[in-house]
């Protein structure tokens, strides 16, 4: 948990640093996912791995949700990216000065728990967006 506070934090530095968005999506935890029963078949998962590393689909989702408040829960059948077709993604956007500098999620079986992911991603959203106008400083 600290870990990924503290890698978020990182990020929304470097953002506010440089004035530039983030180019790339960090992904971490990828393997557990590969544990879940929908992607026991070997082509799934190839599929989902595949989605993964080349993050287009994701990068375009993620950055779909940037005008967004709140969270959002999108399922796999709304991915442009077939590798996703049985996952889910809980995110939400993070920012500063009412000003959105980027969306942090978690992506999970399509049978997650879902208000555990949602208070995670929420929790995450707002420590994010409370530290964010330190940084810098």
């Amino acid at each position: 948990w600290d870990r990924w506070v503290a890698r978020g934090l990182e990020l929304g530095q470097q953002t506010v640093e440089t004035g530039e968005e983030p180019a790339e999506v960090f992904v971490e935890g990828a393997f557990r996912l590969l544990a879940a029963p929908e992607f026991s078949d070997p082509g799934r998962a190839r599929e989902l791995v595949q989605a993964l590393e080349e993050k287009r689909a994701l990068i375009g989702l993620l950055g779909r949700m940037l005008d967004g408040r709140g969270v959002r829960v999108v399922l796999g059948d709304e991915f442009p990216a077939g590798g996703f077709s049985r996952c889910a993604v809980v995110a939400s956007s993070y920012g500063a000065g009412g000003r959105v500098l980027g969306t942090l999620g978690v992506v999970g079986p399509a049978r997650m728990e879902y208000p555990r992911a949602i208070a995670l991603v929420t929790h995450l959203a707002r420590v994010l967006s409370r530290c964010l106008p330190g940084l810098g400083n």
